[in-house]
Protein backbone atom coordinates (compact mmCIF):
# COMPACT_ATOMS: atom_id res chain seq x y z
CA UNK A 1 0.00 0.00 0.00
CA UNK A 2 1.47 3.30 -1.07
CA UNK A 3 1.97 5.95 1.56
CA UNK A 4 1.12 8.83 -0.75
CA UNK A 5 -0.30 8.98 -4.23
CA UNK A 6 1.64 11.07 -6.72
CA UNK A 7 -1.47 13.11 -7.37
CA UNK A 8 -1.73 14.03 -3.72
CA UNK A 9 1.72 15.03 -2.54
CA UNK A 10 5.29 14.79 -3.73
CA UNK A 11 8.13 15.28 -1.27
CA UNK A 12 11.22 13.94 -3.02
CA UNK A 13 13.54 15.12 -0.25
CA UNK A 14 12.47 12.12 1.79
CA UNK A 15 11.88 9.90 -1.19
CA UNK A 16 8.13 9.52 -0.79
CA UNK A 17 7.62 9.28 -4.52
CA UNK A 18 10.01 6.34 -4.67
CA UNK A 19 7.62 4.33 -2.54
CA UNK A 20 5.70 3.58 -5.74
CA UNK A 21 6.07 0.15 -7.19
CA UNK A 22 8.84 0.02 -9.75
CA UNK A 23 10.94 2.86 -8.34
CA UNK A 24 14.17 1.49 -6.94
CA UNK A 25 16.43 4.53 -6.64
CA UNK A 26 16.38 7.99 -5.16
CA UNK A 27 17.32 11.01 -7.26
CA UNK A 28 18.59 13.91 -5.09
CA UNK A 29 18.33 16.35 -8.00
CA UNK A 30 14.59 15.80 -8.13
CA UNK A 31 14.28 17.46 -4.74
CA UNK A 32 14.83 20.91 -6.22
CA UNK A 33 12.77 20.28 -9.33
CA UNK A 34 9.58 19.20 -7.63
CA UNK A 35 7.14 21.30 -5.73
CA UNK A 36 4.84 20.57 -2.84
CA UNK A 37 1.24 20.68 -3.95
CA UNK A 38 -1.95 20.71 -1.96
CA UNK A 39 -3.69 17.32 -2.10
CA UNK A 40 -6.23 17.14 -4.87
CA UNK A 41 -8.33 14.42 -3.31
CA UNK A 42 -8.25 13.97 0.44
CA UNK A 43 -10.91 11.72 1.89
CA UNK A 44 -12.20 12.97 5.21
CA UNK A 45 -13.57 9.57 6.10
CA UNK A 46 -10.47 7.54 5.28
CA UNK A 47 -7.97 10.27 6.22
CA UNK A 48 -5.62 9.35 3.40
CA UNK A 49 -2.98 11.73 4.76
CA UNK A 50 -2.53 9.74 7.95
CA UNK A 51 0.00 6.96 7.32
CA UNK A 52 0.13 3.71 9.19
CA UNK A 53 2.44 3.30 12.17
CA UNK A 54 5.15 1.66 10.07
CA UNK A 55 4.85 4.28 7.35
CA UNK A 56 4.85 7.08 9.90
CA UNK A 57 8.07 5.75 11.41
CA UNK A 58 9.61 5.87 7.95
CA UNK A 59 8.47 9.44 7.49
CA UNK A 60 9.76 10.66 10.83
CA UNK A 61 13.09 8.81 10.65
CA UNK A 62 14.25 8.80 7.02
CA UNK A 63 16.97 6.32 6.05
CA UNK A 64 20.52 7.58 5.95
CA UNK A 65 20.76 7.11 2.19
CA UNK A 66 17.94 9.61 1.69
CA UNK A 67 19.75 12.43 3.46
CA UNK A 68 21.19 14.91 1.00
CA UNK A 69 24.21 16.82 2.27
CA UNK A 70 24.37 20.60 1.92
CA UNK A 71 20.76 20.83 0.83
CA UNK A 72 17.74 21.91 2.80
CA UNK A 73 15.52 18.87 2.99
CA UNK A 74 11.80 19.42 3.35
CA UNK A 75 10.45 17.76 6.45
CA UNK A 76 7.39 15.67 5.83
CA UNK A 77 5.81 16.00 9.26
CA UNK A 78 5.06 19.77 9.07
CA UNK A 79 3.71 19.30 5.55
CA UNK A 80 1.44 16.47 6.65
CA UNK A 81 0.19 18.46 9.63
CA UNK A 82 -0.45 21.53 7.49
CA UNK A 83 -2.47 19.47 5.03
CA UNK A 84 -4.54 17.80 7.74
CA UNK A 85 -5.32 21.00 9.60
CA UNK A 86 -6.21 22.81 6.38
CA UNK A 87 -8.72 20.10 5.50
CA UNK A 88 -10.50 20.40 8.85
CA UNK A 89 -10.67 24.13 9.67
CA UNK A 90 -13.97 24.01 11.55
CA UNK A 91 -14.43 22.66 15.06
CA UNK A 92 -16.88 19.91 14.08
CA UNK A 93 -14.61 18.43 11.44
CA UNK A 94 -11.56 18.68 13.69
CA UNK A 95 -13.16 16.93 16.66
CA UNK A 96 -15.51 14.48 14.92
CA UNK A 97 -13.51 13.45 11.85
CA UNK A 98 -9.82 14.26 12.29
CA UNK A 99 -9.15 13.31 15.91
CA UNK A 100 -10.82 9.86 15.81
CA UNK A 101 -8.79 8.95 12.73
CA UNK A 102 -5.28 9.75 13.93
CA UNK A 103 -3.11 7.55 16.17
CA UNK A 104 -2.69 8.71 19.77
CA UNK A 105 1.07 9.22 19.47
CA UNK A 106 0.46 11.63 16.57
CA UNK A 107 -1.44 14.08 18.79
CA UNK A 108 1.65 15.45 20.48
CA UNK A 109 3.02 16.45 17.09
CA UNK A 110 -0.23 18.26 16.35
CA UNK A 111 -0.11 19.98 19.74
CA UNK A 112 3.45 21.25 19.27
CA UNK A 113 2.97 22.22 15.63
CA UNK A 114 -0.18 24.24 16.24
CA UNK A 115 1.31 25.90 19.33
CA UNK A 116 4.12 27.32 17.21
CA UNK A 117 2.36 27.99 13.92
CA UNK A 118 -1.42 28.16 14.42
CA UNK A 119 -2.59 28.09 18.07
CA UNK A 120 -5.81 26.21 18.62
CA UNK A 121 -8.83 27.65 20.44
CA UNK A 122 -10.33 25.93 23.45
CA UNK A 123 -12.99 24.24 21.32
CA UNK A 124 -10.29 22.31 19.43
CA UNK A 125 -7.55 22.16 22.04
CA UNK A 126 -9.33 20.38 24.88
CA UNK A 127 -10.80 17.61 22.67
CA UNK A 128 -7.20 17.02 21.57
CA UNK A 129 -6.31 16.32 25.22
CA UNK A 130 -8.92 13.58 25.59
CA UNK A 131 -9.15 11.00 27.04
CA UNK A 132 -6.11 11.33 29.36
CA UNK A 133 -6.54 15.10 29.78
CA UNK A 134 -3.15 15.79 28.18
CA UNK A 135 -1.07 14.67 25.20
CA UNK A 136 1.74 12.32 26.15
CA UNK A 137 2.21 14.16 29.44
CA UNK A 138 2.15 17.66 27.94
CA UNK A 139 -0.25 20.60 28.10
CA UNK A 140 0.52 23.62 25.90
CA UNK A 141 -1.80 26.63 26.07
CA UNK A 142 -1.19 29.58 23.74
CA UNK A 143 -3.30 32.69 24.17
CA UNK A 144 -5.26 34.67 23.47
CA UNK A 145 -6.82 31.85 21.44
CA UNK A 146 -6.90 29.47 24.41
CA UNK A 147 -7.01 29.69 28.19
CA UNK A 148 -6.03 27.29 30.94
CA UNK A 149 -9.17 25.88 32.56
CA UNK A 150 -9.12 25.30 36.31
CA UNK A 151 -11.72 22.52 36.13
CA UNK A 152 -9.54 20.66 33.65
CA UNK A 153 -6.55 20.79 36.01
CA UNK A 154 -8.65 19.45 38.86
CA UNK A 155 -9.45 16.35 36.83
CA UNK A 156 -5.71 15.69 36.48
CA UNK A 157 -4.97 15.84 40.20
CA UNK A 158 -4.07 12.51 41.83
CA UNK A 159 -6.98 10.86 43.60
CA UNK A 160 -7.15 8.39 46.45
CA UNK A 161 -10.33 6.66 45.32
CA UNK A 162 -8.47 3.47 44.35
CA UNK A 163 -8.81 0.91 47.17
CA UNK A 164 -5.45 -0.18 48.49
CA UNK A 165 -4.56 -3.82 48.99
CA UNK A 166 -4.88 -5.04 52.54
CA UNK A 167 -1.72 -5.61 54.49
CA UNK A 168 -0.88 -8.16 57.14
CA UNK A 169 -2.44 -6.12 59.93
CA UNK A 170 -5.72 -5.84 58.02
CA UNK A 171 -5.81 -9.61 57.51
CA UNK A 172 -5.13 -10.28 61.20
CA UNK A 173 -7.85 -7.85 62.21
CA UNK A 174 -10.22 -9.61 59.87
CA UNK A 175 -9.46 -12.97 61.42
CA UNK A 176 -10.48 -11.66 64.81
CA UNK A 177 -14.05 -11.49 63.56
CA UNK A 178 -16.24 -14.52 62.79
CA UNK A 179 -14.22 -17.74 62.70
CA UNK A 180 -13.49 -18.80 59.14
CA UNK A 181 -10.72 -20.52 57.25
CA UNK A 182 -10.95 -18.05 54.37
CA UNK A 183 -9.35 -14.67 54.15
CA UNK A 184 -11.83 -11.84 54.16
CA UNK A 185 -9.99 -9.94 51.49
CA UNK A 186 -11.71 -7.32 49.41
CA UNK A 187 -8.51 -6.71 47.47
CA UNK A 188 -8.55 -10.27 46.17
CA UNK A 189 -5.23 -11.48 47.53
CA UNK A 190 -6.27 -15.06 48.28
CA UNK A 191 -9.50 -16.99 48.88
CA UNK A 192 -9.49 -20.69 49.84
CA UNK A 193 -5.78 -20.78 49.17
CA UNK A 194 -6.32 -20.00 45.47
CA UNK A 195 -4.80 -16.81 44.08
CA UNK A 196 -7.04 -14.67 41.87
CA UNK A 197 -6.64 -14.85 38.11
CA UNK A 198 -5.07 -11.42 37.77
CA UNK A 199 -2.11 -12.54 39.90
CA UNK A 200 -1.59 -15.88 38.17
CA UNK A 201 1.67 -16.12 36.23
CA UNK A 202 0.16 -17.99 33.29
CA UNK A 203 -2.70 -15.56 32.66
CA UNK A 204 -2.01 -13.09 29.88
CA UNK A 205 -2.61 -9.48 30.80
CA UNK A 206 -5.10 -7.66 28.60
CA UNK A 207 -4.48 -4.24 30.09
CA UNK A 208 -3.05 -1.60 27.78
CA UNK A 209 0.03 0.43 28.48
CA UNK A 210 -0.63 3.06 31.13
CA UNK A 211 -0.28 6.57 29.66
CA UNK A 212 2.34 8.81 31.24
CA UNK A 213 1.12 11.32 33.84
CA UNK A 214 1.14 15.03 33.18
CA UNK A 215 4.70 16.31 33.54
CA UNK A 216 4.91 19.43 31.32
CA UNK A 217 2.71 22.52 31.40
CA UNK A 218 3.33 25.48 29.08
CA UNK A 219 1.21 28.64 29.13
CA UNK A 220 2.04 31.47 26.75
CA UNK A 221 0.32 34.86 26.62
CA UNK A 222 -2.73 33.69 28.55
CA UNK A 223 -3.87 34.87 32.00
CA UNK A 224 -3.65 32.51 34.98
CA UNK A 225 -5.87 33.49 37.91
CA UNK A 226 -4.69 32.62 41.40
CA UNK A 227 -7.41 29.98 41.75
CA UNK A 228 -6.12 28.26 38.63
CA UNK A 229 -2.52 28.46 39.84
CA UNK A 230 -3.43 26.72 43.08
CA UNK A 231 -4.93 23.86 41.03
CA UNK A 232 -1.62 22.99 39.34
CA UNK A 233 -0.90 19.25 39.68
CA UNK A 234 1.66 18.27 42.27
CA UNK A 235 3.47 15.95 39.86
CA UNK A 236 4.61 18.61 37.39
CA UNK A 237 8.33 18.52 36.56
CA UNK A 238 8.47 21.09 33.72
CA UNK A 239 6.65 24.41 33.84
CA UNK A 240 6.77 27.42 31.52
CA UNK A 241 4.68 30.52 32.22
CA UNK A 242 5.69 32.88 29.44
CA UNK A 243 4.60 36.48 28.80
CA UNK A 244 1.52 36.27 31.00
CA UNK A 245 -0.59 39.41 30.41
CA UNK A 246 -1.50 39.83 34.08
CA UNK A 247 0.46 39.12 37.29
CA UNK A 248 -0.09 35.85 39.10
CA UNK A 249 1.34 34.74 42.49
CA UNK A 250 4.10 32.51 41.15
CA UNK A 251 5.91 32.84 44.49
CA UNK A 252 3.47 30.16 45.70
CA UNK A 253 4.72 27.65 43.14
CA UNK A 254 7.47 26.01 45.26
CA UNK A 255 4.81 24.76 47.67
CA UNK A 256 2.28 23.92 44.95
CA UNK A 257 4.69 22.08 42.63
CA UNK A 258 7.78 21.05 44.65
CA UNK A 259 8.99 18.50 42.06
CA UNK A 260 9.76 21.00 39.31
CA UNK A 261 13.05 20.50 37.48
CA UNK A 262 12.68 23.11 34.72
CA UNK A 263 10.95 26.45 35.36
CA UNK A 264 10.66 29.20 32.74
CA UNK A 265 9.18 32.54 33.84
CA UNK A 266 10.55 34.56 30.94
CA UNK A 267 9.05 37.81 29.63
CA UNK A 268 7.11 38.61 32.80
CA UNK A 269 8.25 42.10 33.86
CA UNK A 270 5.72 42.10 36.70
CA UNK A 271 7.99 39.68 38.60
CA UNK A 272 9.74 42.77 39.99
CA UNK A 273 6.47 44.09 41.42
CA UNK A 274 5.03 43.20 44.84
CA UNK A 275 2.10 40.76 44.94
CA UNK A 276 -1.21 42.45 44.32
CA UNK A 277 0.32 45.26 42.29
CA UNK A 278 1.20 47.39 45.31
CA UNK A 279 4.00 49.84 44.62
CA UNK A 280 5.34 50.24 48.15
CA UNK A 281 9.14 50.20 48.23
CA UNK A 282 9.30 48.25 51.50
CA UNK A 283 7.42 45.28 50.09
CA UNK A 284 9.27 42.40 48.49
CA UNK A 285 8.69 41.70 44.84
CA UNK A 286 7.15 38.46 43.58
CA UNK A 287 10.56 37.22 42.48
CA UNK A 288 12.12 38.00 45.87
CA UNK A 289 9.41 36.06 47.68
CA UNK A 290 10.05 32.81 45.82
CA UNK A 291 11.48 30.14 48.15
CA UNK A 292 14.11 28.72 45.83
CA UNK A 293 15.25 26.15 48.36
CA UNK A 294 11.89 24.37 48.12
CA UNK A 295 12.76 23.35 44.57
CA UNK A 296 15.36 20.74 45.44
CA UNK A 297 15.29 19.20 41.94
CA UNK A 298 15.52 22.45 40.00
CA UNK A 299 18.13 22.33 37.22
CA UNK A 300 17.12 25.09 34.76
CA UNK A 301 15.51 28.47 35.46
CA UNK A 302 14.47 30.81 32.66
CA UNK A 303 14.23 34.55 33.41
CA UNK A 304 14.72 36.05 29.96
CA UNK A 305 13.30 39.49 29.42
CA UNK A 306 12.53 40.02 33.12
CA UNK A 307 15.30 42.62 33.71
CA UNK A 308 16.54 40.94 36.88
CA UNK A 309 19.92 41.61 38.45
CA UNK A 310 22.85 39.17 38.48
CA UNK A 311 22.40 38.59 42.20
CA UNK A 312 19.48 36.30 41.44
CA UNK A 313 21.94 33.55 40.49
CA UNK A 314 23.46 33.43 43.97
CA UNK A 315 20.03 33.47 45.60
CA UNK A 316 18.79 30.57 43.50
CA UNK A 317 21.92 28.48 44.10
CA UNK A 318 22.25 29.19 47.81
CA UNK A 319 22.78 25.95 49.73
CA UNK A 320 22.82 23.71 46.63
CA UNK A 321 25.33 21.01 45.77
CA UNK A 322 24.73 21.46 42.05
CA UNK A 323 24.16 24.89 40.55
CA UNK A 324 20.97 25.75 38.70
CA UNK A 325 21.47 26.98 35.16
CA UNK A 326 19.83 30.43 35.13
CA UNK A 327 19.04 31.76 31.64
CA UNK A 328 18.51 35.52 31.59
CA UNK A 329 20.85 36.96 28.96
CA UNK A 330 18.07 37.93 26.56
CA UNK A 331 16.44 41.29 27.28
CA UNK A 332 13.72 42.42 24.93
CA UNK A 333 10.06 43.32 24.95
CA UNK A 334 7.80 40.43 24.11
CA UNK A 335 5.11 41.00 21.53
CA UNK A 336 2.31 38.71 20.46
CA UNK A 337 3.23 38.45 16.79
CA UNK A 338 3.37 34.97 15.33
CA UNK A 339 7.12 35.23 14.77
CA UNK A 340 7.61 35.81 18.51
CA UNK A 341 5.27 32.96 19.37
CA UNK A 342 7.12 30.58 17.04
CA UNK A 343 10.50 31.61 18.44
CA UNK A 344 9.22 31.17 21.98
CA UNK A 345 7.85 27.69 21.39
CA UNK A 346 11.01 26.52 19.63
CA UNK A 347 13.12 27.54 22.63
CA UNK A 348 11.18 25.43 25.11
CA UNK A 349 12.83 22.40 26.69
CA UNK A 350 10.33 19.62 26.13
CA UNK A 351 10.75 15.87 26.22
CA UNK A 352 11.19 14.36 22.76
Amino acid sequence: MAIWSTASLEVPSLGLHHQRAGADSFDPEAMHKSTVRRPATLSKTKLACVPSSRALAHLLVPPAELRVERRAAVRVLPICLSVLLAEFPDVAGFTDELLPGIPPYFRRDILRFTAAHDPLPNAKLYPLFEPEGHVDGELIIVGPQATLQRDHLLTLSPTTSTPRAKGYKDIVDGEEGPATSEFSNDAGVEVDGTPPDEYSWDVESSSQEVPPPLHTLVVLNSPIPATTLFAFPLILTRLALLALPTPTPVHRLPRICPLLEVVDLSYNPWLKEPPGGQSTENLESILQRIEWGKWARLTVLGLRGCDVGPDIVSKVNKGRWEEVHVVMEEHRTFTTTMSDVEAMMRSLRLND
